[in-house]
C-alpha cells in the first residue's frame, strides 16, 4: 500500500469509529442533553474524518472542491442542531436523567 492509501485508510477507519461510538452513545446515555451532546460533538467529527479520506483519494477536481463544501457545511449546521435541540428541550422542561436539588445559598 502506498502512503497516500494509509492516510486515507486511517481517515475511513477513525470517522467510522467515531460515528460508531457516536451511535452507541445515542442508544446508551439516559436523557435527550446527553444524546444531543454525543450526536453535535462527535458525529461531525466522523463525517468530516470520512469526507476528509475522501478528498485526499478524489483530488482537488471540482469533486473534491464539493466534499469541501460538505465537510464545511457540516462544521457549520450539525452543533448548531445539538444546541437548538438542548434548547428547546430545556424550554421545554423535559426531565433530565437524575434532577439535582437546588440549594440556595444562606442569605
Amino acid at each position: 500500500m502506498t502512503p497516500t492509501q494509509l492516510l486515507i485508510l486511517f481517515f475511513v477507519s477513525s470517522g467510522a469509529l467515531i460515528i460508531f461510538l457516536s451511535a452507541l452513545g445515542i442508544y446508551r446515555l439516559p436523557d435527550v442533553f446527553c444524546r444531543s451532546h454525543a450526536l453535535a460533538k462527535s458525529m461531525p467529527l466522523g463525517i468530516n474524518l470520512m469526507l476528509i479520506g475522501a478528498w485526499i483519494h478524489l483530488g482537488t477536481d471540482l469533486i473534491g472542491f464539493k466534499t469541501f463544501l460538505a465537510i464545511l457545511f457540516q462544521v457549520l449546521t450539525i452543533p448548531v442542531a445539538g444546541h437548538l435541540v438542548g434548547l428547546l428541550a430545556f424550554e421545554k422542561n423535559i426531565p433530565r436523567h437524575k434532577q439535582n436539588e437546588v440549594i440556595e445559598p444562606n442569605s
